[in-house]
């Protein structure tokens, strides 16, 4: 009897609106949601789903056992009210992660602001509110509803989760393994050391500017040369860091992680070294370095590694607790996000370097570190110490001087246990900063006058800082302004060990200052949409001579590298008397060369101290030309009066105009026919009083404006 008795209870309709409630909510925060992020970012997590799942299942059925108990612990209306409001959480949480889903952009640390988004905040307030308010006011209504709306929904989000699973890419081979984090961090050899420590997005500019406000941090690279005139190979981490080990270019021809595997099983530093009997030990991004036992020696099987698939668990719930939460509530919970980019923030391989006593083999060994400072969110600062600091140049300054003090400490330990000189010593970034969001330091070098066609915001991603210490070197700290290439990173290494290898490009040591070099950089915006796909977004290139820092030394090919194949993508024809009308109108967007914002309705913002029109029209035209620019200034009552426009076509200069009142107003210029290129023509403005919204306090726009372009026409000039 008394087992009928509890199979009845257990069929009654409270245990099973509970356990349909409860259940609902639990499946669809803890599994459906993190699911729906793991498969649509499936290239971001270090583990394969089937890792991850027996986790995530138990922590949901968990959640929902543990609710079903605390919802059948009180009985009456009490018991129905309750049961009601985790119904509608659990309803909540679905809309919002699969229909309210608001784009913040890329969520990696970097600031948002949250004033631009009240709307959003304000529909999110309303339904959450509404939902849970109806709920409790209406629960005897709702309560016998409950179970077939739960099995309704948890169908529907079954349903996707298949979707997911079966549309989603396989699971890359670089999954299988992770790299170990233990005391063999620090162990190096007596006799033989490389050492390749990356600083993310440290530009080269921003380490002139530090050297020159204290000597100090010159002393702490003693041995090293400074290599000024860098140039980088793209404007972010994802395909940088194979560039720095393998010496190789993607250029989308092949799906990415193709090129990851064969470009380092081909030939890479790690696999040299380790071939050669030294130990290799690899501290970076699992997909960017490819883990493989015949590459590197601190590589185990992923599903021995508990500790590291914890932690991808937990920013897996809290990226979940982000998407699934409401507008105001994000604003708190993004935090919780700073803080796993906090907990990866390179203080921490600081504080095991502090921790943990370098140890001394005889095996030579080979060294990567890739730190994840200075790059934003700025939290860290001089004296290694936590807190919010400043999201601009003086935040992005100080963390750069964060990113030294946690080298200078790899370095004394070195020269404590007197291996320093036995040490090849590479400390180099990745990239600049891309789009010019920190800015550049042209004042501290001799500037040049020349016309420039390419934005700033290409040139600063394409700088990153390189200080190379040889075998044996005592040489006080040494600038070099020789033209030099992070891809010259694996032949540098492989000529200062005396190596044997196929590497492209040359020896740093071996480059003077006066050769004449040309490099190819590649830009691209990395959306979403590429974030972790197979292919990068299309990669248009760029060629570098001179010195890397002027905007003049950089010129635009016109080809774009995608996976259809190469692409020309000239700029589009130019007609006589034809007006360009600017803003959300594609054929405008196809003038624009670089310099410009996103195109608003009716006109397009400047955005940096340049910008750049091109279009192709051949130099047959034999009159004079009459050129008419239309434009609305940025101009602020009492903070921000004036707007400075120089204007060029080509390498002519064809006058100044000065805006001093807010409304738009008509340039005039006149054009003689020689002032023509062959082919491609350049229409420059330089902005000297460029600024932001956010430097003057008025909003958190950080664009630099001066001008927002609403139509330019040229014609032939009326004489008569």
């Amino acid at each position: 009897m008394v087992p009928e008795r509890l199979f009845a209870e257990i069929k009654s309709e409270p245990v099973i609106t509970a356990l349909s409630a409860s259940f609902l909510l639990s499946f669809t925060l803890w599994f459906f949601g993190p699911s729906t992020l793991y498969f649509t970012n499936i290239f971001e997590f270090e583990y394969a789903f089937s890792d991850i799942c027996p986790y995530l299942l138990a922590l949901t059925i968990s959640c929902g056992i543990v609710l079903a108990i605390v919802s059948l612990s009180v009985k009456g209306k009490r018991h129905q009210r309750i049961i009601c409001i985790i119904f509608s959480f659990g309803l909540l949480f679905y809309i919002q992660g699969n229909i309210l889903v608001w784009d913040y952009g890329l969520l990696d640390g970097h600031e948002i602001i949250w004033n631009n988004f009240l709307l959003i905040g304000l529909i999110d307030t309303l339904i959450w509110a509404g939902v849970i308010t109806f709920s409790y006011i209406r629960y005897e209504k709702i309560y016998k509803f409950i179970p077939i709306a739960c099995i309704f929904l948890l169908i529907i989000q079954t349903g996707g989760f298949l979707a997911l699973i079966h549309f989603a890419p396989d699971e890359p081979e670089w999954k299988s393994y992770s790299f170990i984090y233990d005391e063999s961090e620090f162990e190096f050899s007596e006799n033989n050391n490389v050492i390749i420590i990356v600083l993310d997005a440290f530009q080269s500019d921003m380490f002139q500017e530090i050297i020159n406000d204290d000597d100090d941090y010159k002393e702490m690279f003693t041995g090293f040369i400074y290599y000024r005139n860098t140039v980088g190979g793209y404007p972010s981490t994802v395909a940088s860091i194979p560039l720095i080990l393998t010496g190789e270019y993607f250029n989308n021809s092949v799906p990415f992680d193709t090129f990851i595997q064969t470009s380092y099983e081909s030939e890479s530093l790690p696999k040299i070294f380790k071939e050669l009997g030294y130990i290799t030990d690899v501290y970076g991004y699992s997909r960017l370095v490819y883990p493989d036992k015949d590459l590197e020696s601190n590589v185990q099987p992923n599903f021995l590694n508990h500790e590291a698939m914890l932690h991808q668990l937990e920013k897996l719930g809290k990226l979940t607790i982000f998407r699934q939460s409401p507008h105001f509530f994000k604003e708190t919970t993004y935090p919780l996000l700073i803080d796993v980019y906090h907990e990866k923030k390179s203080g921490r391989f600081a504080e095991r370097l502090k921790e943990q006593s370098i140890r001394l083999k005889e095996t030579p060994t080979f060294k990567f570190y890739h730190l994840d400072v200075p790059h934003m969110p700025f939290l860290l600062n001089e004296h290694l110490e936590y807190g919010k600091l400043p999201d601009n140049r003086a935040g992005y300054k100080e963390q750069s001087k964060a990113s030294l003090q946690i080298v200078r400490i790899l370095l004394e330990r070195l020269k404590e246990k007197g291996i320093f000189d036995k040490s090849m010593i590479v400390v180099v970034a990745d990239h600049g900063v891309s789009n010019n969001a920190y800015g550049m330091n042209l004042s501290q070098m001799q500037s040049t006058a020349a016309i420039s066609y390419v934005s700033q915001n290409v040139v600063t991603g394409g700088l990153p800082l390189m200080l190379v210490k040889p075998l044996n070197s005592t040489r006080p700290f040494t600038i070099s302004d020789a033209p030099v290439s992070i891809s010259d990173i694996p032949k540098s290494v492989a000529a200062e060990l005396n190596v044997s290898s196929s590497f492209g490009g040359e020896s740093v040591f071996n480059v003077r200052e006066t050769d004449k070099r040309n490099f190819t950089f590649y830009h691209y915006f990395l959306t979403h949409e590429y974030y972790y796909g197979d292919y990068l977004p299309p990669l248009k290139e760029y060629t570098v001579s001179n010195f890397s820092w002027y905007a003049n030394s950089w010129h635009p090919t016109y080809r774009e590298y995608t996976s259809r194949g190469i692409e020309i993508h000239n700029p589009p024809e130019y007609y006589l008397g034809t007006t360009i009308k600017f803003g959300n109108y594609q054929q405008s967007q196809d003038f624009t060369s670089s310099g410009w914002s996103s195109p608003d309705d009716g006109s397009l913002w400047s955005d940096g101290g340049s910008a750049t029109i091109a279009f192709s029209m051949n130099r047959s035209q034999s009159t004079l030309m009459n050129l008419q620019i239309t434009a609305y200034p940025f101009i602020v009552e009492r903070k921000h009066e004036i707007q400075r426009v120089a204007v060029y076509l080509n390498k002519h200069e064809l006058g100044n105009y000065s805006f001093t009142q807010s409304q738009p107003q008509d340039m005039e210029f006149l054009i003689e026919p020689d002032y023509l290129n062959e082919q491609v023509q350049y229409l420059t403005f330089y902005f000297p009083d460029a600024i932001s919204p956010q430097e003057l306090g008025i909003s958190g726009d950080s664009r630099n404006l001066a001008i927002a372009l609403s139509s330019f026409t040229l014609s032939e000039a009326n004489i008569g």
